[in-house]
């Protein structure tokens, strides 16, 4: 079975999380709330089975509230997702979500989306049915079940240009960001490896620079008003290398963070959030945090003990030998010593 969960513009916060959801990349972990009674009896029974509802997918799809008048009714499938977990507390329910690809459109739907009369009449047609529940047991039937990894930026496009023919998201930045990635160059040439993930964590090596590729999108571009993307990190454990400040200049584009990792203890957990600022009014900025466990390089460790032990054994040497080494020897294995202590200790601070 595929869930249907609803996030409708009740509220400010409501939509930055639908905006999130579709900023971020795959595998990252986003969380829902719903009050019970606005969960459909079945759907609330995989959520109270015995995986609390682990591994079950879901389309996470954007709705007008259900206060809204009649000929502004809108839905848009946002994203798929697999659930991770439920938890139930009193009367709300937690779902924390794992997400997926963008759903595409099937052809039925993909050249109504493009009007907003035709997702308006969609949407009429769902919520005379059901215009209550967040949660339904079922999935749009708008949308291909396919989840293609290629299809991306495509689907995301697509997305992005249904949301913005509804009136009052006209004027928004939508963001999609890349995984966390590095630059390694193998026999002259840059290749990207991505960043590991564990449980929605990004894996960032210590020292090293990870990479955030940013897309951006919106109907119109005005340049009276200075809209741009922030960064915001915790400079105890990152520096920002590149993106200081990226100013939108243009409806659509391209643009690169770099951040590189500080030496900070094995396993610090640190966070990027990217968020884009716009002097519109009206306008709703995107927030997109990502989680960061900052690592140890492992042969940096190994290097760095190696390196201390050489070096402590040399100078202490000449102590144990005594009189039975050429003091020549002596002075030369403690030179030895101090340098080899010298030179990890160089090296340390050139990582930092």
């Amino acid at each position: 079975m595929i869930l249907t969960l609803f996030s409708s513009d009740a509220t400010l916060q409501y939509t930055k999380d639908i905006f999130s959801v579709l900023s971020l990349p795959r595998n990252c972990i986003f969380q829902f709330r719903y009050q019970t009674q606005y969960v459909e009896n079945s759907a609330k029974a995989i959520f109270e089975n015995e995986k609390n509802g682990a591994g079950t997918r879901v389309l996470i799809s954007f709705r007008s509230s259900s206060q809204e008048e009649e000929n502004n009714y809108f839905i848009v499938p946002i994203r798929w997702a697999k659930i991770v977990e439920v938890k139930h507390f009193s009367d709300v329910y937690t779902v924390y979500l794992e997400l997926q690809g963008y759903p595409q459109f099937t052809n039925s739907f993909l050249g109504k989306s493009s009007q907003f009369k035709q997702i308006n009449e969609y949407a009429k047609n769902i919520f005379y049915k059901d215009n209550e529940h967040a949660v339904l047991p079922s999935c749009l039937d708008i949308v291909e079940l396919n989840d293609n990894n290629e299809r991306d930026t495509e689907n995301w496009r697509i997305i992005v240009e249904s949301l913005i023919n509804i009136p009052k998201y006209a004027r928004n930045y939508f963001l999609k960001c890349s995984p966390l990635y590095e630059e390694q160059i193998f026999r002259g040439k840059h290749k990207r490896k991505l960043c590991k993930m564990i449980d929605g964590n990004f894996i960032v090596t210590d020292g090293k620079v990870a990479n955030i590729d940013i897309e951006y999108y919106s109907a119109q571009y005005d340049s009276t008003c200075k809209q741009k993307i922030g960064v915001v990190y915790d400079e105890k454990t990152m520096r920002l290398v590149k993106g200081t400040r990226i100013v939108l200049q243009s409806r659509y584009g391209t643009t690169a963070l770099r951040v590189q990792s500080l030496k900070v203890p094995n396993n610090t957990i640190s966070e990027v959030i990217i968020c884009s600022e716009s002097g519109l009014e009206n306008n709703i900025q995107t927030d997109i945090s990502m989680s960061v466990i900052i690592k140890k390089d492992k042969f940096s460790r190994f290097r760095n003990v190696l390196m201390m032990s050489i070096g402590a054994a040399l100078v202490a040497l000449p102590g144990i030998l005594g009189n039975n080494v050429n003091i020549a020897w002596n002075i030369i294995l403690g030179i030895l010593g101090v340098v080899a202590l010298g030179v990890n200790q160089f090296i340390e601070s050139k990582s930092d």
